[in-house]
């Protein structure tokens, strides 16, 4: 796990703010920065990575944060970014909205956009970065959601607010071989919270149906190495009829068993590019992750990621 403190304690006074702006556009994207007062000014980043999750908690004074066009035409990064508010007050602006944020709360911002952040009083946040396909493969246009409020005080809002959180303060005490597992139910359950704000959400999706959802997810995580785990298994687990478990799975744009297909194929590629699993065969690690004929694995791994798993070992492993 990549884990890094970055702070301004380590130039000079009057090098703090060109530091702290050099030092946020290389842990997130091209940004500028405007400070309301003169005077004494620190910050501090704790970057950690999960998976393919990057989290970074940032402890420092009131400044604006602004993502200009010309910035944006610097980069090629083109990332999701989630702000969660937890000290102080701050407020998101992109696409004409504003998301006020207090304690608990969070909104989701474009970086291929322009947007601004403002605090005007020292805070802490901490920030997500999710990749764009990751978000959009969960989340029908994510871009329309941007700069509006999830609140962390009730219902999955409070959920993912939480799950964010805890992530961040228990990382180090997380075995790296479930750090993929933990980035899924992140990314799930953030994606369901933000599909509850959505202006067309309120018609077709209730808290519980996002909050059952995730409970799913989560179960079909944890169960991913039984070879029997099937849409009738799952929904005779959560006491509800397959017909009712498809329906739950219709935002995703994909069917259950789909999905169960996705999740087990994306272990087997963390798996096959782990150095501290290249002493176990492909076939086991197959097996491992719920397939039960080696020949009918490489068929689809090669169709999903346009590699035989040996090739794709191959690519990502040195060769001793």
């Amino acid at each position: 796990m990549d884990s890094q403190i970055y702070t301004t304690d380590s130039v000079s006074e009057r090098e703090r703010r060109a530091f702290w702006r050099d030092l946020i556009c290389d842990v997130y994207v091209e940004l500028e920065c405007e400070y309301p007062r003169e005077g004494e000014f620190s910050g501090q980043i704790h970057f950690q990575s999960l998976a393919d999750l990057e989290l970074s908690r940032v402890r420092t004074d009131a400044q604006d944060v602004l993502r200009t066009k010309s910035r944006i035409s610097r980069s090629s990064q083109q990332d999701f970014l989630i702000s969660l508010q937890t000290a102080g007050f701050g407020i998101v602006e992109q696409d004409g909205r504003e998301a006020h944020l207090r304690p608990g709360d969070f909104a989701l911002y474009d970086t291929t956009r322009p947007y601004r952040l403002r605090f005007g009083e020292r805070f802490e946040q901490l920030v997500v970065k999710l990749r764009r396909q990751d978000l959009k493969r969960r989340l029908p246009l994510p871009e329309t959601l941007t700069a509006l409020r999830v609140g962390g005080d009730r219902g999955i809002g409070r959920l993912a607010s939480r799950l964010i959180q805890s992530t961040s303060k228990q990382l180090r005490a997380v075995d790296e071989p479930l750090h993929g597992a933990l980035a899924e139910n992140v990314m799930s359950l953030v994606a369901s919270a933000l599909g509850s704000v959505s202006p067309a959400a309120g018609a077709h999706q209730s808290s519980n149906r996002v909050a059952q959802l995730y409970r799913v997810k989560t179960f079909i995580e944890d169960h991913l190495h039984d070879a029997e785990l099937t849409v009738e298994t799952v929904a005779a687990a959560h006491g509800i009829s397959p017909r009712y478990l498809h329906m739950l799975f219709k935002p995703e744009s994909m069917t259950v068993s789909r999905w169960i297909w996705e999740r087990r194929l994306e272990r087997c590629r963390k798996d096959l590019a782990n150095p501290q699993l290249a002493g176990m065969n492909i076939t086991e690690i197959a097996f491992r992750w719920g397939f039960n004929d080696s020949a009918h694995f490489s068929r689809t791994f090669k169709q999903r990621f346009g590699h035989s798993p040996r090739d794709y070992r191959h690519q990502i492993l040195p060769v001793h």
